[in-house]
């Protein structure tokens, strides 16, 4: 095996630290995840450290070991050199890692590890691709669920909609590791909304603390089985059954009234049909010109079919291709497929609805409702989440 350039080390930590596996002995201990810092810090040419003062280490095989402390009051630079991932200061490099050895850094005192403007509890891992550096967050998932509520979730809202978004939250990021959805990747998930948001350190606050400790350990069941607790923004006054957006129905993702969802998204969108042809044309869809659409609604009243009609054919979309199909134009996805057709003038067509996201689970702006009507955490998730128990 190759072995590392340009380090003197005076003094080697040759601790393991085991703990930090994504392998779990019981779910009520303390459980370390692995989070892709794909917002700011994902294909990076270079990735600058704060920190003055560091632990670097490696992992090998799945074995994190400390190998020696640096300080620099001037903080670190990762980059990559020579097909190596270098770790330098003042521009110079004090180690270089080859590509079956992953470098982890973490604060010598605890702190957060602070990334050009961002920090982040635990541990910092950098890998390579593309001669281009990523990172990946190793943190307690308690500690992590610290800052997903508040990015999720406005931290003055409501003390038992926040702890009903930390439970769902932890729910869904249990799932997420037990389902390996990302092991390609080699993280459990992301820091994105096709995980769930997570902005660090300094998104966490005094709200969102209290809601993940005082919850702490708390997963929704259905059979004994913790359940994938999709959640979203707003409903617009009734939740969707899965099958109408996955195909694959679950009997705790049943359609439910939004009573107390008063405050969610109203929306409208005006598209031209000429944007329309260009998204059918780029995908090599060919309707001929664009002439008009319409819908069909499913059994719990939102757009289950969506039909492009042209002069040679028809392009029908279905369940939530029916909001994604449109990214490409200037405002986006549909914000919803709780919409209605308002206007239709034969070069444009223009959509009218209600809610905010996918429809199925918990509706945020339905707990904070829920909440300020008096209900507890508990009794918010057994609503969204059908048949059901919290433990």
């Amino acid at each position: 095996m190759k072995k590392f350039l340009a380090i003197l080390v005076s003094l080697v930590l040759c601790f393991s630290l085991l703990g930090f596996s994504n392998i779990y002995a019981e779910e009520s201990n303390s459980q370390y995840i692995r989070v892709g810092l794909l917002q700011r810090f994902h294909q990076q040419e270079s990735i600058n450290i704060a920190n003055t003062s560091i632990v670097v280490g490696f992992d090998l095989d799945g074995e994190i070991t400390a190998l020696a402390t640096r300080t620099n009051e001037n903080g670190f630079v990762v980059r990559i050199l020579n097909s190596q991932i270098v770790i330098k200061a003042n521009g110079t490099p004090l180690f270089a890692f080859d590509e079956n050895i992953i470098p982890i850094i973490w604060d010598t005192n605890g702190a957060p590890v602070s990334l050009s403007s961002r920090s982040y509890r635990g541990m910092i891992e950098f890998s390579q691709r593309n001669n281009r550096i990523n990172a990946i967050n190793i943190v307690d998932m308690e500690e992590y669920l610290y800052s997903v509520v508040s990015s999720e979730m406005p931290s003055n809202w409501h003390m038992e909609a926040l702890k009903a978004q930390a439970v769902a939250a932890r729910s869904y990021t249990y799932t997420r590791i037990k389902m390996n959805i990302e092991a390609g990747l080699n993280f459990d998930l992301c820091d994105t909304t096709m995980s769930q948001v997570y902005n660090g350190f300094e998104q966490e606050t005094e709200n969102s603390r209290y809601a993940v400790n005082s919850t702490r350990g708390l997963m929704i069941y259905f059979n004994n089985e913790v359940i994938n607790a999709t959640y979203f923004s707003s409903s617009g006054g009734v939740t969707e059954n899965a099958e109408n957006v996955w195909q694959e129905a679950r009997p705790y993702f049943r359609s439910v009234i939004d009573t107390f969802e008063t405050e969610g998204r109203v929306w409208q969108r005006t598209i031209t049909f000429s944007e329309i042809q260009s998204i059918l044309n780029a995908r090599n869809i060919n309707i001929g010109t664009v002439q008009s659409l319409s819908i069909n609604r499913n059994s719990t009243n939102r757009v289950g079919l969506l039909i492009i009609e042209g002069s040679n054919g028809n392009h029908i979309l279905r369940q939530e291709n029916i909001r994604t199909f449109f990214a490409g134009t200037q405002g986006g996805s549909l914000m919803s497929r709780n919409f209605t057709i308002t206007n239709l003038n034969g070069s444009s067509v223009t959509f009218s609805g209600r809610g905010f996201g996918h429809g199925v689970g918990m509706s945020q702006f339905g707990a904070k409702g829920m909440a300020e009507a008096g209900f507890t955490f508990d009794q918010i998730l057994i609503h969204y989440y059908t048949g059901t128990t919290i433990r």
